[in-house]
């Protein structure tokens, strides 16, 4: 049977038979430029969802997807150098594709799959990947996996444009993930000890019983919701002995030491900073009643 056949019977049976979803085993898989990928440890468990293509090259209606530049423009968008939030694959299912036919210059082709890809394609010689359970019906298949149980949830094949494939996806409800849409999560209230302004999304993290850090509100890293010193409080300054401005109090150098004895004209310049401040003040009470030894 040769492949035109094969085509028109797998076309014939897709569009008499609705997609058999169910869990997608788990790959791994080196792509075309030698990268490998692996769906479960690289993609699903990181929280991103899975688009995986099941195309071969001589497929009309996978050509057609391929040339709308969608899958390329959800690569670009929410890919790791969009908003992160998910992965693109373009399987070739034909173990007989060779790389020229994937460059357009070898038979079998319908033109070249690679020109303008960012995205991994994969051309493997036995392929490795259930065809049963990827490719139940017929090419193209577009496999929308969830990351949270690794169903595959989706088919988006039909959905012809960025926006279509965009819309598809978010209406599916993946795990709560909204293309174009990143959150951060953490304790988004201000009451708790464990407050971030930075958080969009409460992960029931809040603390409001022991708020530990840093309370001395001099401190560099002063911790206004710190109720429980930990003795972590970090003091900014010079800490060598021999400089003018040594601070007694300083337990993180910042390389201000000065080592001129002119440089101040002011006695009451306890930090040597040039100037007679609060500072000054503070070091002068903190040492005040000490004895002073030759």
């Amino acid at each position: 049977m040769n492949k035109f056949i094969a085509f028109l019977l797998a076309l014939a049976l897709g569009s008499s038979m609705h997609a058999q979803y169910g869990t997608a085993p788990d790959f791994t898989v080196t792509d075309i430029d030698g990268n490998t990928h692996s769906l479960y440890a690289d993609i699903l468990d990181q929280g991103k969802i899975a688009v995986v293509q099941i195309a071969a090259t001589w497929c009309p209606p996978c050509w057609n997807l391929h040339t709308t530049g969608a899958l390329q423009e959800l690569h670009e968008a929410f890919g790791p150098d969009g908003t992160d939030q998910l992965r693109v694959i373009i399987y070739e299912a034909d173990p007989s594709t060779t790389l020229s036919a994937l460059n357009g210059t070898g038979g079998n082709t319908l033109g070249d799959w690679t020109a303008g890809v960012t995205h991994p394609i994969i051309n493997e010689s036995p392929i490795t990947l259930p065809m049963s359970v990827w490719r139940p019906f017929g090419y193209p298949v577009v496999n929308i996996v969830r990351p949270s149980d690794y169903e595959i949830v989706l088919d988006t094949r039909n959905a012809t444009s960025f926006q279509a494939q965009t819309d598809a996806i978010n209406g599916a409800n993946i795990d709560g993930i909204v293309l174009g849409v990143t959150t951060v999560e953490g304790c988004t209230d201000p009451e708790a000890c464990n407050y971030d302004m930075d958080a969009d999304t409460d992960d029931g993290s809040c603390d409001f019983d022991v708020c530990v850090g840093c309370t001395y509100p001099l401190a560099s890293n002063y911790d206004a919701f710190a109720t429980v010193e930990d003795g972590s409080c970090q003091f900014v300054g010079c800490t060598n002995a021999t400089a003018v401005n040594y601070n007694p109090y300083a337990n993180v150098e910042d390389g201000s030491c000065d080592y001129d004895t002119t440089t101040s004209g002011c006695p009451t310049d306890v930090d040597g900073d040039g100037s007679t401040g609060t500072q000054d003040l503070l070091l002068f009470l903190g040492s005040f009643g000490q004895t002073c030894l030759d």
